[in-house]
């Protein structure tokens, strides 16, 4: 398997999981994004690369 096709997969994973365009994954920026599919309070944060995704429940985020 290409090193391409395994960076697009797990980049296109982590844009679904934490609500966010595939193109914020390649920023030196931290980004805040909101599970709109949770209910209860809720936070993930992960890094990939020099982006940090900080994903919430809308309950945190507002």
């Amino acid at each position: 398997m290409e090193k391409s096709f395994i960076d697009s997969t797990i980049k296109e994973y982590l844009a679904e999981q934490f609500f966010c365009h595939l193109s914020v994954l390649d920023q030196d920026n931290t980004i805040f994004t909101i599970n709109s599919l949770s209910k209860l309070p809720f936070i993930k944060i992960m890094t990939f690369n020099k982006c940090v995704i900080i994903n919430t429940s809308e309950s945190i985020h507002y």
